[in-house]
């Protein structure tokens, strides 16, 4: 249509269940208004005569309604078949389409945007007018900063009627209260109970009765109790979970009696607002509860989209039968108790005993064949498994006394072999070898040990592109990693070296980090850290120019002491102590380009805690911290440069602000160096 009454259609806002709306000129008022037409469809059967008569009066109830939080009913007609109201147009956008696009609002928020509609909703009560039909798709969002406004007071009235009389429910089942469903009286508590769902969803970002049916939804909202909100998000306070609770409580009577008692209450929430954040990152929420036995089509309301329903009285008694416990029938008087004719003796057996009584043999004869066979496998398998023991055993004595043998025909080496070692002769890579002096002869030659037991002197790995040697000055177990290959485990006495050959990179884990020193394809590399601390370290081809991780670069190392920059001769250590880290956040932070730390985000909430102590080059350093979504590079990045002298430790402090519950962009930290 192009013209309702005297306004003129301008464009097409959107379109629903019940009807469409428009964005039209009013040209007596020069305004631009809102009309929300109803289809001809919700105005059908015997009685649509007195629906029309409903819905005008109905419309000149919400025109009578004046208050900030309301959307104004300005007039109502009839074009052709199709009522039509005229209203306040308000830009903005709808809190539904918030929600949907998961936007999260803090404390302070979700307090302020409750205590505006329960303001209006207690208004409306007031006034005699209940809107039967509160969702975020309802609520509108208008104006810096946004408040909101409730619309559609006028119409939603009309579709009870329609429920009553024609069974059929148009609406959004999700957010209506139990007695909605049950045909139950209805008054402004039950709009309290839908704005309940409201505050349940934006604090917790999920709808407390949730179902893919509308059958499914409605028995969890008349019979089921919702998930506590503080299970779903801890961050959620303990005072606005008992408020959201209070408005879902399934009698009218436990829940806020009026709309200025619920907004009094959010009022005074608001006041800790300040102080307080609700954390976006939520854990997974609980499986619902399962319905205990089957739930029949007469006990709960069964639809599709359109849901047919019987009358009030029906739904009413269909609700109550599904909670009211079934009365015993009758028993009729046991046979027993009977006095049985003379002539019929008692113990006479029905005609089909004997063949049920030769069955029952013929399976206890199977039973019994079945329990033998298993007794007989595990005999089998028990004696299988103390014959592999013996054999076990065995083996190992000889191997023990071999060793035995070896060791004593071999003189002192220098460092030992591991007994996994293969030969030089195994595919590439070359496992490390331990560095020995020459085998001595064997004194007794019938202890000679076999050929692959032999020590071996380092293996030859010059056509590897990358050469670790690893010295050892004291005792220490080391284990190396070579690209992808299994990892080999050592332990070296003092003097004791290995080598290993890699094609990409190594990784390197000990016990004793002061204990070693490393050379990568003949290059010195940096001290691991002091004596007796554990230590893992990765090395590439970059570490032949840029240096190991958490050091600096081999120019710096190799620079004189002087201006900024260069390096003076010695080590010293650099101690990273991170606190109130958020975990679902990438925390990294790097000396001089080169990552010393890195911890990826994990999808809960709570803040971390870091402290740990790495060896650098003395000199100055730009330390550089980020905190925040590496896969979407968002986040917070601050650097600090400062001066590390040799042989002093210098801390490295990052201290954490999480100021808000959404987005990188409320991530903030502080970076010093002490």
């Amino acid at each position: 249509m192009k013209q309702f009454g005297r306004y003129e259609v301008m464009d097409e806002i959107g379109a629903g269940a019940m009807g469409a709306v428009f964005k039209a000129r009013d040209p007596a008022m020069d305004r631009v208004v809102a009309v929300k037409t109803i289809h001809a469809s919700a105005l059908i059967g015997p009685l649509a005569d007195q629906y029309r008569e409903r819905f005008t009066r109905e419309a000149r109830a919400a025109g009578r309604l004046a208050h900030p939080g309301i959307v104004t009913v300005f007039d109502c007609g009839v074009e052709g078949d199709t009522p039509y109201l005229v209203m306040e147009f308000v830009p903005g956008r709808t809190l539904e389409a918030a929600l949907d696009s998961s936007e999260h609002y803090s404390l302070d928020k979700i307090c302020e945007i409750g205590q505006q509609i329960a303001e209006a909703l207690g208004y409306a009560h007031a006034n005699g007018v209940i809107h039967r039909d509160i969702k975020p798709a309802n609520i509108q969002l208008t104006g810096s900063p946004e408040r909101a406004k409730i619309m559609d007071f006028g119409v939603a009235k009309l579709t009870q009627a329609q429920v009553t009389s024609t069974g059929t429910l148009l609406g959004t089942p999700s957010y209506m209260a139990p007695e909605q469903f049950t045909g139950m009286s209805i008054d402004g508590r039950s709009d309290l109970f839908s704005l309940g769902v409201i505050l349940y969803w934006m604090a917790t970002g999920d709808k407390p009765f949730g179902g893919d049916t509308i059958t499914a939804v409605s028995y969890k909202i008349v019979h089921t109790e919702p998930i506590s909100p503080r299970q779903l998000n801890p961050g959620v306070p303990a005072a606005l979970e008992a408020i959201i609770l209070k408005c879902l409580a399934k009698d009218p009577a436990a829940r806020h009696q009026s709309g200025d008692e619920l907004a009094t209450e959010l009022a005074a929430l608001r006041g800790n607002a300040a102080r307080t954040s609700i954390s976006a990152i939520r854990p997974p929420p609980p499986a619902p509860a399962a319905v205990s036995g089957p739930v029949k089509p007469e006990e709960t309301i069964s639809s599709a989209v359109t849901m047919p329903l019987g009358s009030s009285a029906q739904i009413r008694q269909s609700a109550l039968n599904a909670q009211a416990p079934r009365p015993k029938q009758p028993t009729a008087q046991p046979a027993a108790e009977r006095t049985p004719a003379p002539e019929v003796p008692r113990r006479v057996a029905p005609a089909p005993e004997p063949p049920r009584s030769r069955s029952k043999a013929w399976v206890y004869v199977l039973a019994a064949l079945v329990v033998l066979g298993v007794l007989w496998g595990v005999g089998v398998a028990k004696k299988k498994r103390e014959q592999d023991a013996a054999s076990q055993a065995l083996q190992k004595a000889i191997e023990q006394r071999v060793t035995q043998a070896v060791q004593q025909a071999l003189p002192p080496a220098t460092g030992t072999v591991p007994p996994a070692t293969p030969p030089d002769n195994t595919p590439t890579p070359p496992v490390a070898e331990a560095k020995t002096t020459a085998p001595a002869p064997a004194k007794h030659p019938a202890a000679a040990a076999p050929k692959e037991d032999k020590p071996m002197p380092l293996p030859d790995v010059s056509g590897f592109p990358l050469r670790l040697e690893v010295a050892a000055t004291e005792p220490a177990s080391v284990e190396i990693t070579a690209d992808d290959n299994p990892a080999q485990t050592y332990s070296l006495k003092a003097s004791g070296v290995i080598r290993a050959g890699a094609a990409k990179i190594f990784q390197v884990r000990t016990d004793n980090a002061g204990a070693l020193h490393l050379k990568l394809n003949d290059q010195d590399l940096p001290d691991l850290g002091p004596v007796g601390s554990p230590r893992t370290v990765r090395y590439t081809a970059k570490s032949l120019t840029a240096g190991a991780p958490g050091t600096a670069s081999a120019a710096g190392r190799q620079g004189s002491t002087g201006g900024p920059g260069q390096r003076t001769a010695g080590r010293t250590q650099i101690g990273l102590v991170a606190t109130n880290l958020p975990k679902f956040a990438d925390f990294s932070v790097s000396v001089d380009g080169q990552v010393l730390f890195d911890r990826a985000g994990a999808l809960e909430a709570g803040t971390d805690m870091i402290s740990r102590t790495d060896t650098i080059a003395p000199g100055t350093h730009t330390i550089s911290a980020f905190l925040g979504n590496k896969k979407t590079n968002k986040g917070v990045m601050h650097e600090v440069t400062a001066d590390f002298p040799a042989g002093q430790t210098r801390t490295v402090r990052v201290q954490g602000h999480f100021t808000g519950h959404r987005g990188p962009g409320m991530l903030m930290f502080d970076l010093s160096v002490e």
